[in-house]
């Protein structure tokens, strides 16, 4: 008499030293962007300058920012305003306000939607070798993290699905 037998077992307890490697996976590479990020925070060199005669045009309430604003950790102060068109001084009181180096007229202003000549100081983080070294090296980590492990996660998950359809079918005699 024949009598057949199925064993499956350690079938999905193979599932677990895979699934582990990919979460470990990830958490070395979370951590390691972390990391990198933290570095490449404290390699920048800190930088003063100024702009003279900066010229915005048609300051409205919705404001305009100042050409410097995409500096990284970039904070301007100081600013002296002139109107364009005529160089009469506008106070801030009651005309602008300046956050973080956008200038924004105040609705009641008499200078609302003219053109200024803005004059300030800035302060910002500028790129060092190392700065750029290590945003290289984060901006590949993440397109290796965003790429090629969903596709290593999804050629894996389909492996052990065959491997598992293809065992479940298989019948050995005993």
């Amino acid at each position: 008499m024949n009598s057949y037998k199925m064993n499956n077992k350690g079938q999905i307890s193979s599932l677990t030293p895979i699934i582990l490697t990919v979460v470990l996976i990830g958490i070395l590479t979370g951590v390691g962007m972390m990391i990198l990020m933290q570095m490449q925070a404290g390699s920048y060199k800190s930088t003063t300058a100024g702009v003279t005669n900066e010229t915005l045009t048609t300051v409205s309430p919705t404001g305009e920012y100042l050409s410097k604003y995409t500096l990284t950790d970039v904070a301007c102060s100081g600013l002296s305003v002139t109107n364009a068109t005529d160089g009469v001084f506008i106070g801030s009181v009651g005309n602008y306000t300046v956050n973080n180096c956008r200038v924004l007229a105040v609705t009641t202003s008499a200078f609302n939607n003219t053109n200024w000549n803005v004059t300030y100081a800035y302060t910002y983080n500028a790129d060092t070798a190392t700065s750029t070294a290590v945003s290289n090296v984060n901006n590949s980590i993440g397109t290796l993290a965003s790429t090629w492990i969903p596709i290593i996660i999804i050629v894996i998950a389909a492996g052990l699905i065959i491997a598992i359809l293809i065992g479940s079918f298989g019948v050995k005699r005993v």
